[in-house]
């Protein structure tokens, strides 16, 4: 269950990043480095990304953002599902 706690803890914080990085658009100031927003967005915080760019409008015209965040969205969700099940409930996989 820690990784929920992760998982609550990284997009809280994204999303307060993306939420400044806008503010700080709005009035000229130094911002966050969208290298920066992008790899907070992949370590964790795609959720919180995402509710950001569309609750302020930003970064959604930037194809990078517009097309990554989504997919790590995606990954994220996947990841906790498998994380959430035991593993004797999983398929086993033999590669």
């Amino acid at each position: 269950m820690d990784y929920l706690l992760y998982f609550f803890i990284i997009n809280c914080f994204t999303f307060l990043m993306y939420a400044n990085d806008k503010h700080q658009a709005c009035y000229g100031k130094m911002r966050w480095p969208e290298i920066v927003l992008i790899i907070f967005a992949l370590i964790g915080g795609a959720f919180g990304a995402l509710m950001a760019m569309l609750l302020f409008r930003h970064k959604t015209e930037k194809p990078l953002f517009k097309i990554a965040v989504p997919i790590f969205l995606i990954i994220h969700c996947v990841v906790l599902f498998i994380m959430g099940y035991p593993a004797d409930i999983l398929p086993d996989i033999n590669l």
